[in-house]
């Protein structure tokens, strides 16, 4: 039986007069890729946040878990959260890169939960750390921009190295914070593909906030829709309906297109990791010194 790696119950957040979340109930199962959809202000990035433990609900507000261990309750983050945190990747919507730092470095970042902090904090990170690093990159098509400064990357590239980042975490959920919003069509589609695939390849579940639906509904199985703080649909997405936009969206759902679910892209086809091609190892040897 397929377990629940995410526990939402009658959580609420309130901002001023706003109320982001309105007693919300979710459960994301073990191995799933949902999509979050709604309206700019219908609570999507809130949730993200709070599941994450990025921020925490109203006092008595209900309960947030993730790996079958508590994240926060009542208004307050749990003690052991921190640890559970090592098993929750979050990919920002802008980034959240070191520009100054080559990619690589950064997506050794993604060790920092899980080694010594001096280790994490002089950089000390042993060979084969850098080379699963390196994999990941490999993993995501930018093994290439390895060396480069991550503020050279575009925008597309920043988000797959994001994505290698969350690899070497061994994140066993991904959380997406509207991965997609600032990219071109054709790095949103690399984006979404490699999310798809982790989550095929890996198990890993993913949880991504999508404000472009058709994106939603061609990479994700199940739909979930929030307006006003509150779920108003949790399904599948040959469910969607024009209507359901409509209610969602109001005069913007005029422009948005249900794709054809024949189309809906296929499984991904699994890439080698266990070691880097060898057009690779230049750079291996390069980050090994």
């Amino acid at each position: 039986m397929t377990k629940n790696v995410i526990r939402v119950e009658k959580l609420s957040k309130t901002f001023g007069d706003n109320r982001a979340l309105d007693n919300l109930d979710l459960e994301i199962a073990e191995g799933e890729m949902v999509a979050l959809i709604g309206a700019s202000g219908s609570g999507k990035s809130t949730l993200l946040r709070h599941i994450s433990g990025l921020a925490v609900g109203d006092r008595n507000s209900g309960t947030v878990e993730a790996m079958g261990g508590l994240i926060q309750k009542a208004g307050r983050i749990d003690g052991a959260a921190r640890a559970r945190r090592a098993d929750i990747g979050f990919v920002f919507q802008q980034f959240n890169l070191v520009d100054r730092l080559s990619v690589i470095n950064n997506v050794l970042l993604g060790n920092l939960g899980r080694i010594n902090y001096w280790r994490g904090a002089f950089g000390r990170f042993s060979r084969l750390e850098k080379q699963r690093a390196l994999e990941a990159l490999h993993r995501v098509g930018i093994a290439d921009k390895a060396l480069q400064r991550a503020g050279t990357l575009s925008g597309g590239q920043k988000q797959r190295a994001a994505i290698a980042r969350a690899l070497v975490q061994e994140a066993k959920i991904i959380l997406a914070d509207e991965p997609i919003a600032s990219l071109d069509p054709a790095s949103s589609k690399h984006v979404m593909e490699n999310l798809a695939r982790i989550n095929r390849e890996d198990g890993t579940t993913v949880l991504v906030s999508l404000h472009q639906v058709d994106y939603a509904l061609r990479f994700c199985p199940r739909i979930v829709a929030l307006r006003a703080g509150r779920v108003v649909f949790d399904g599948t997405r040959e469910q969607i309906t024009q209507q359901l936009l409509k209610k969602l969206y109001g005069a913007e759902s005029e422009d948005l297109i249900l794709p054809p679910f024949a189309t809906a892209m296929p499984e991904p086809s699994r890439i080698p990791v266990k070691s880097p091609p060898p057009d690779l190892q230049p750079a291996m040897t390069a980050v090994a010194s």
